[in-house]
């Protein structure tokens, strides 16, 4: 069974490096990658992800402001 992760981070090389480096697990699948807490909230998710990776330091909402409307 796959433990599905979203990422949530504006920097596009981290984000790729993530992608990557998750990638290569077998036991992991990224279902969605956003630049923004705002962007996260608005996705429809065909899968719920189990685990986040979150940047606190985002533009707009930042990740720690966002946490709590995203454990909603």
């Amino acid at each position: 069974m796959l433990n599905t992760i979203s990422i949530i981070e504006d920097d596009a090389l981290i984000t790729e490096s993530l992608i990557t480096d998750i990638g290569m697990k077998t036991q992991l699948e990224i279902i969605s990658s956003h630049t923004s807490v705002e962007s996260f909230l608005g996705y429809s998710f065909g899968k719920i992800p189990e685990m986040l990776l979150l940047d606190i330091g985002l533009p707009g909402m930042s990740g720690l402001d966002g946490l709590p409307l995203i454990k909603e």
